[in-house]
């Protein structure tokens, strides 16, 4: 299992403008708001797409992963502004 801060570092490699997350009961969906009304592709080298990250392993993985893996997303545990 890993931290959110773990997860948040990880991340920002993969999209340094990260301004909000979702936290799910499996996982964490890292976007910036930006983005809101995109269907993912890049500007400036960064994609458009949320990060997400699983919280039992740290691996980073697409949304249609991330929701139709074996243990799934869960439900919405809460939404803020990083």
């Amino acid at each position: 299992m890993i931290t959110y801060e773990q997860a948040l570092e990880a991340a920002k490699k993969a999209k340094p403008n990260i301004d909000e997350c979702t936290e799910w009961e499996n996982g964490w969906m890292f976007g910036y708001s930006g983005d809101e009304g995109f269907d993912g592709g890049m500007e400036n080298g960064i994609g458009r797409s949320p990060v997400i990250i699983r919280k039992s392993d740290g691996k980073r993985m697409a949304m249609i992963e991330f929701i139709s893996s074996g243990e799934g997303a869960g439900e919405v545990v809460r939404e803020f502004k990083i």
